[in-house]
């Protein structure tokens, strides 16, 4: 065998690496100084905002996604076609 073991250093391992040392800190950052410092949440900005904000956010994207793609699975195949087409004064006149 003429190979070595030793891993070339490629893009690919140098941004993996990146994420995986974020991770690490990240993580850091949770566990041993706290929410504060990971979340930058203080008493002036509750968790309550936060919280709120992405319930609203999350649940509405996530039903209105379920939604479009049951009724153009099941009810309508064109739905997604027509929610998806430009308005009427954006299409071109050759159409």
């Amino acid at each position: 065998m003429t190979g070595t073991l030793v891993p070339r250093i490629t893009l690919w391992r140098v941004i993996v690496a990146v994420i995986f040392a974020a991770g690490l800190y990240a993580t850091y950052a949770r566990f041993a100084l706290g929410f504060s410092q990971s979340t930058h949440l203080t008493d002036p900005q509750p968790w309550g905002l936060w919280v709120g904000l992405g319930t609203l956010c999350g649940v509405g994207l996530s039903a209105a996604g379920s939604v479009l793609r049951l009724r153009s699975t099941y009810w309508d195949s064109n739905a997604i076609d027509r929610c998806c087409e430009p308005p009427y004064w954006c299409r071109s006149s050759a159409t």
